[in-house]
């Protein structure tokens, strides 16, 4: 046993890390396209930065499918548990989330052009689904308070770090 829970330990690590620079790159990305779709300089770059968008949110969804099966698998084993029990827990349910989330942004990176309240509103779907999982989320005190500015803080980190690779697509 001991042996599959370091490798758990290492892999959920890696997973969660892939998941927040994916997450940060599908967020930037919309963000970025959002804003330069207005711009007629950036107009010959939106199929690309939609084309990568969806290339990062189907790499989101893959991950976090990944990260929901290596949880349940030790949950599983570890705790003896059922997986109609495991189904149930958080990180289960905020992770089928994101997976439909990030699975609706790909469909609609197809379109020539983006709806703009649906991909908002998938996007704060993403981060509030990220949010859910920290530990802010699992304070007992000031809970609501340190969610909502971690949430601000990865939708900004998003935004700024996730759309500069974006940039410098449009740039060439």
């Amino acid at each position: 046993m001991t042996p599959l829970l370091e490798i758990f330990g290492f892999l959920s690590v890696v997973l969660r890390g892939a998941i927040l620079a994916f997450q940060s790159l599908v967020i930037g990305g919309l963000v970025f396209y959002l804003v330069s779709a207005r711009l007629p300089d950036f107009r010959d770059a939106q199929q690309g930065i939609r084309r990568f968008v969806r290339w990062f949110a189907l790499s989101l969804a893959v991950t976090e499918a990944l990260f929901i099966l290596a949880n349940t698998a030790i949950l599983m084993q570890s705790a003896e548990m059922p997986l109609a029990e495991a189904a149930g827990a958080n990180y289960f349910v905020v992770g089928l989330i994101t997976v439909t989330a990030a699975l609706l942004i790909c469909a609609l990176t197809r379109r020539e052009s983006l709806p703009t309240v649906p991909i908002l509103l998938l996007m704060v779907v993403i981060i509030a689904c990220r949010v859910a999982t920290s530990h802010a989320a699992s304070r007992i005190d000031n809970r609501l308070v340190l969610a909502g500015l971690t949430g601000l803080h990865q939708a900004a980190t998003a935004a700024w770090i996730g759309g500069l690779p974006f940039l410098l697509i449009s740039l060439r």
